[in-house]
């Protein structure tokens, strides 16, 4: 690789984290964000699957992960950011956004 090359791979870097929202993580730290999903009933739902799907540039979303019998969920990821929380894969009809790491209640409708 050139070192021309690189000067430009650097510069192309230093723009994406510039204009993202998602600070790239190098290390292995966990974030953890918890999500409480509440059904029409207002009860807590249980074994409801949960992603978040990230808003920057570079995107990405987390695995998915089962609230317990209490309503929460607790997902682990290595980005940080704002991100769009899907329950059982959708996201329109409550439309709830989750700055990582952090805590946001959905209300299913």
């Amino acid at each position: 690789m050139t070192k021309r090359m690189l000067q430009f791979l650097i510069f192309v870097f230093c723009l994406v984290v510039m204009f993202s929202n998602t600070i790239p993580s190098f290390s292995e730290e966990k974030n953890v964000t918890e999500i409480m999903v509440y059904t029409k009933n207002d009860t807590p739902c249980q074994n409801c699957r949960v992603t978040l799907v990230f808003t920057s540039y570079l995107g990405g979303m987390t695995d998915p992960f089962y609230t317990d019998s209490s309503g929460k969920a607790y997902v682990e990821t290595l980005e940080k950011g704002e991100a769009k929380v899907f329950v059982n894969k959708y996201w329109e009809p409550h439309k709830t956004m989750v700055k990582v790491p952090g805590k946001a209640t959905v209300y299913l409708k």
